[in-house]
C-alpha cells in the first residue's frame, strides 16, 4: 500500500509540475514539488524507501527538466537520506520544525546540485541566491501544508472508522 500511495503521490508531482509550468517558464526555478515528495517520505518512511524514492523523483524530474541526467537523482537521494536522519535526531511534532526541516533539507539539495555544478559540470552555471531562497521557502511551505493535510485526513479517517466500528457493534447486539 505505501508504494501505491507513492506512485500517486508521484503522479501528482508531475501533474503539478506540467500545469506550473504551462502557467509559467520559470515555475520549476522557484518550486519543485518532487522534492516535498522526497523530504516528505524521508520523513515518514524506512531509510531504504526513503532513497529510493529519492533516487526515483529525481531522475524523473532529470527527465522532466531536459537537465543533465542524474543532477536531481543523485541529490534527491542525499537529501532523503539526509531527512531520515534528521528524523532521527529531531522530534518533530510541530509545524515550527516540519518547516525547519523541510527548508534545510531543500538548501542541502540546492547545495549539492551547486556542488555538482560547480566540480563536475563546469559548463553549467550555478544557480541565483535569489532563486536558492525562493526554493527554499517554497519547499518549507509546500512540505509543512503536505504534513498538516495528511495528518488531518489521517485523523479523520481513523475517527471516521471508529464511529463505523461503533455503529456496527451496535447493530449486531
Amino acid at each position: 500500500m505505501p508504494f501505491l500511495r507513492f506512485l500517486l503521490a508521484l503522479l501528482v508531482c508531475i501533474a503539478v509540475w506540467a500545469i506550473g509550468l504551462r502557467l509559467s517558464p520559470w515555475f520549476p526555478w522557484w518550486v519543485d514539488p518532487f522534492l516535498v515528495l522526497v523530504i516528505y517520505v524521508g520523513l515518514r518512511a524506512a531509510p531504504v524507501w526513503g532513497m529510493v524514492a529519492g533516487s526515483i523523483t529525481g531522475l524523473i524530474a532529470d527527465a522532466m527538466s531536459g537537465g543533465t541526467y542524474g543532477l536531481f537523482g543523485f541529490a534527491n537521494t542525499m537529501v532523503a537520506a539526509a531527512s531520515d536522519r534528521l528524523r532521527r535526531r529531531l522530534v518533530a511534532q510541530d509545524t515550527l520544525r516540519l518547516g525547519l526541516i523541510f527548508a534545510l533539507a531543500a538548501a542541502l539539495q540546492q547545495v549539492v546540485v551547486a556542488g555538482l555544478q560547480f566540480f563536475v559540470l563546469a559548463s553549467l552555471p550555478l544557480p541565483s541566491p535569489l532563486m536558492v531562497a525562493g526554493k527554499v521557502l517554497s519547499t518549507a511551505v509546500l512540505g509543512t501544508v503536505a504534513i498538516a493535510v495528511t495528518e488531518w485526513a489521517s485523523r479523520a479517517y481513523h475517527q471516521w472508522r471508529e464511529a463505523r466500528r461503533r455503529r456496527l457493534a451496535i447493530d449486531t447486539r
